[in-house]
């Protein structure tokens, strides 16, 4: 079950500090996906870092003050410190000053959250719909028996996944004489597309346009996967992306939708779980109401629940992922250029993305920092990350802490984007130019 967050804000509240969910939606009933609505000035403005819980929600905190209580999402520092807001100075003045802004002297510590080209995510549902059609074209056009392996034979697969687990087809990119070679699914909100279809389908539903046609008559276009491409993606170890029948699977493809997450940010910027939790909000993975009574502003956010069931039935569990076995598994080779001896010139080789001895990048260290109450998530006094499934600290045992997630799945989550990301960055560094496009 999806749990619920609630935030209440009084009139002359500062919401630069709640713009992360305070400020999403058009009105009752909103569900994301690009309907800003009255809410767009600030759904689109400045959005910062806030502790967040294993499942992504916003830590509150709440205080009361001359008989009013104000409750405010913390802003962290880039060293995870918890950042004043103006109700904990002792003159807090409530009719001058907004509550749950960070003091003036801390305000140069607070942290944008960075989308780069998921940007693109604030785009209307139907420019999603479009690019996710795209996408599924793109597969339909895949075809086996035409691109190389890696040591030059002809592949069987119409589809596989690259080092970094991105959907790559084998296409056509010349006419006269037909050449094939292996693309990536790189566009933005084309995996967006994806990324959304993972995550509330679990696999790649159908998707239906509103066109115009001759004449000016409004017609409605369905693009779906063909029967050829639904074969090629089973072939290729991906049939969970196929759904059965006209309705959706129960569970998300989380582990892909990481991949879809990553391959649509910027190959230089961390991934990080700010920018998720927002995208979700955008996209409608998250599901909301926003709310004006009597002045009062009312958020409710339904969270997507980051657990999957074991096994397909019984009890859920927080969703897991361990590096060098779900993905970036040791002994995966590409062909990429590298410098094997003067460090300037260039030759192709088939190297080992996660040990890459010849150019020396490793990307096999990789961490998530996780912050609660202030300081990076501790456990036995021992700073620990969320990348090991199974493991997931509480954030205390003080009162109002008490349930409150430590990892949860969400940091996992968050992991398995940011080392698709690094090895997307990689790959596209070192990638041989004449047949990458």
């Amino acid at each position: 079950m999806k749990t619920k967050a609630m935030i209440t804000m009084l009139v002359g509240v500062a919401m630069i500090l709640t713009t992360p969910l305070a400020t999403l939606g058009a009105g009752p009933g909103g569900s994301g996906g690009g309907n800003a609505g009255t809410a767009a000035g600030a759904l689109y403005g400045d959005l910062y870092v806030i502790e967040r819980d294993g499942n992504g929600e916003p830590v509150l905190r709440s205080q009361e003050i001359l008989g009013v209580i104000y409750t405010c999402q913390q802003p962290l520092a880039d060293n995870c410190a918890m950042l004043p807001l103006n109700y904990d100075k002792g003159d807090f003045n409530p009719e001058l000053e907004d509550a749950c802004a960070v003091q003036a002297a801390f305000a140069d510590l607070l942290q944008e959250v960075k989308f780069g080209r998921e940007s693109v995510s604030r785009a209307p549902a139907t420019v999603i719909d479009k690019s996710y059609a795209e996408a599924l074209k793109s597969i339909n056009l895949a075809l086996p028996n035409q691109c190389k392996t890696i040591d030059g034979t002809t592949d069987a697969r119409a589809i596989k996944l690259d080092p970094a687990g991105r959907i790559t087809l084998c296409l056509a990119y010349e006419t006269v004489p037909v050449t094939y070679a292996w693309k990536a699914i790189d566009a933005p909100l084309e995996n967006l597309g994806l990324y959304r279809a993972a995550m509330k389908d679990g696999c790649f539903m159908p998707v239906s346009e509103e066109m115009v046609g001759e004449e000016g008559v409004r017609i409605t276009v369905t693009t779906e996967l063909s029967a050829g491409a639904k074969g090629y993606l089973a072939a290729s170890g991906l049939g969970h992306l196929v759904c059965n029948g006209a309705t959706s699977v129960a569970k998300p493809d989380m582990l892909s939708a990481a991949v879809f997450l990553a391959a649509g940010a910027d190959k230089t910027s961390p991934v990080t779980l700010d920018e998720i939790i927002n995208v979700n909000n955008y996209l409608g993975v998250n599901k909301w109401t926003y709310i004006t009574v009597r002045k009062v502003k009312t958020l409710t956010v339904v969270y997507f629940p980051f657990k999957v069931s074991e096994g397909g039935v019984g009890t859920n569990k927080w969703f897991g992922y361990t590096n060098g076995v779900d993905a970036c598994t040791p002994g995966t080779q590409e062909r990429l250029l590298t410098t094997p001896n003067d460090g300037v010139n260039f030759a192709p080789a088939n190297v080992f993305i996660f040990n890459d001895e010849v150019n020396g990048v490793d990307l096999r260290s990789v961490a998530v920092t996780v912050c609660r109450a202030g300081l990076p998530l501790q456990e036995n006094g021992s700073n620990v990350v969320c990348d090991t499934a199974g493991s997931d600290p509480v954030y205390g045992t003080g009162a109002g802490e008490e349930g409150i997630l430590g990892c949860g799945g969400a940091n996992w989550f968050a992991q398995a984007a940011e080392d698709a990301r690094k090895t997307i960055w990689y790959l596209h560094n070192w990638r041989v130019p004449e047949i990458a496009y």
